[in-house]
């Protein structure tokens, strides 16, 4: 399925002055690259490959980063605005390191209290006083979304119109005001805010060069909430290649930290480091997977032979049922 950008809203004349877009050579692109961008642009976190820079952002979430953190084993992160909302997934313990969330929202990470088993967490762009707001996605088919009524009467549109909506989306991701991404696992449909609509646009011009079957983006993408012009996305192409860009627009300090982890990431030393790191993490990832299907494949043989024992003892009491009114019939 693939799904074409649209454009929501009208043409706008807000003038920006052009920023470069920029895109990485391929290896560097293979390397996972993780970007969020906090209240201003001196407040960020830039990691890429082993390494990683994080300024003036909340000390929970440096805290974290300094302590129980591995840029590798991290598929994604999402920060709310105010920044007091971060979760954090390491796809190799398939763990969430979380704060500032909810009850419901725990629910759903954590997969107790009858919610299903997230996959992928986001959080929308809103004022301080608005109640609390997220998306989440299920490991499955499932997903839930505490959202404004613009907002969700909008994807709710979408989903009335594709078929395999539920199954096929994999995550959003939430910008400035009005601009949303939802990602598809074979294609992305996107939503511009007034200022984005714009065809000079960073964001609007990276899009459109995608605007084609294949591309997916992957959800360790970020919009930044403080300014449209400022994003980082990762794209990938469907089939056997698995072709991978990563384009980006970002304040100064975070290009100029980006470009420096890059540029030291394929130093050689550094570079087998890297590998090595990524290597383990599948290896990790491998044995998990199979941990996991070893006790599921425990639990289904668990309970078909539970099925079994109930079907035999219904089946030895049919054949006592037919064997009394027998003996009742010859009687």
């Amino acid at each position: 399925m693939y799904i074409a950008p649209s454009v929501s809203c009208i043409y706008n004349s807000l003038k920006y002055r052009s920023f470069p877009v920029n895109s990485s050579a391929k290896m560097a692109a293979s390397r996972n690259t993780l970007i969020v961008m906090g209240s201003g642009p001196d407040s960020f976190f830039v990691g890429h490959g082993r390494r990683y820079f994080v300024e003036n952002m909340p000390e929970s979430f440096t805290t974290h980063v300094e302590t129980n953190f591995v840029i590798c084993m991290t598929k994604w992160i999402s920060m709310g605005k105010s920044m007091d909302t971060w979760v954090v997934y390491n796809m190799a313990t398939d763990n969430f390191h979380f704060h500032g969330i909810n009850p419901e929202l725990r629910d759903y990470i954590c997969g107790t209290n009858g919610k299903f088993a997230a996959g992928f967490v986001s959080f929308p762009d809103r004022d301080d006083n608005s109640p609390f707001q997220y998306f989440v996605k299920g490991k499955k088919d499932h997903w839930h979304a505490v959202l404004n009524n613009p907002l969700s009467q909008r994807i709710g549109t979408v989903k009335a119109e594709e078929a395999n909506f539920d199954k096929e989306l994999t995550g959003i991701l939430f910008g400035k005001g009005k601009t949303y991404i939802l990602m598809f696992c074979a294609g992305f449909l996107v939503n511009f805010d007034e200022e984005t609509s714009y065809e000079e646009h960073p964001l609007y011009k990276v899009v459109q060069q995608y605007n084609e079957p294949g591309w997916c983006i992957e959800p360790q993408s970020t919009l930044c909430f403080y300014d449209s012009r400022y994003f980082f996305l990762k794209l990938k192409r469907l089939g056997e290649d698995g072709e991978v860009k990563m384009h980006w627009n970002l304040p100064p300090a975070i290009d100029v930290r980006l470009r420096n982890l890059i540029q030291q990431t394929e130093e050689p030393e550094e570079k087998n480091a890297v590998i090595e790191g990524e290597q383990m993490c599948l290896e990790l990832i491998k044995t998990r997977v199979a941990r996991e299907q070893a006790i599921e494949n425990q639990i289904t043989q668990q309970t078909l032979m539970g099925q079994q024992a109930i079907m035999n003892q219904v089946q030895q009491m049919n054949m006592m049922m037919a064997a009394s009114w027998s003996n009742f019939r010859l009687q």
